[in-house]
């Protein structure tokens, strides 16, 4: 047992003492400050710090934008405009893509966004969590991303975003 807690409470303690104190304590505080906290994500050729950025939708299965995706019917279209994929070093993303839907001749514009948390299952492989609707799996090599994932649910698309 270390003697300054033998001590009855109203006996002071040594001078020599107090500074050992006063130095275990500064030593610690200073060890603890130097020590990550467990939130803190760590940079490296596996961490997730490796693939945060900002992605450009490039291509939509092979084709440079715009590109038109047809739907299950053969008046039904949705042509890709831009997009972009955002991965942000918390572990969030948002995925946003710009198109226009055609239905029988009728146009509308819209944006389709999907936000969500990722993880870095392995190099090359990232795994996208969507609320309610089940994981998409990534390839990423270097500075692109390949997605492949609907857009409005019937049209579907190889998406390669680059940085």
């Amino acid at each position: 047992m270390l003697p300054f807690l033998r001590r009855p409470p109203n006996e002071r303690l040594p001078r020599r003492s107090r500074g050992g104190l006063l130095l275990l304590i500064a030593a610690s505080a200073a060890l603890s400050a130097a020590t990550p906290l467990p939130h803190v994500r760590t940079t490296g050729a596996h961490g997730q710090s490796s693939v945060v950025g900002r992605y450009i939708l490039r291509t939509v299965n092979g084709q440079r934008l715009p590109v038109t995706l047809m739907g299950d019917r053969p008046k039904n279209t949705v042509q890709i405009t831009d997009g972009v994929l955002e991965l942000n070093a918390d572990g969030s993303y948002l995925c946003r893509t710009l198109a226009t839907a055609v239905s029988f001749g009728l146009k509308e514009p819209f944006a389709d966004t999907l936000l969500g948390g990722y993880t870095l299952i392995s190099p090359g492989t990232i795994q996208l969590n969507h609320k309610g609707l089940k994981p998409d799996t990534l390839a990423a090599t270097g500075y692109q991303i390949t997605w492949t994932h609907p857009v409005r649910t019937t049209f579907t698309g190889a998406f390669l975003y680059s940085k």
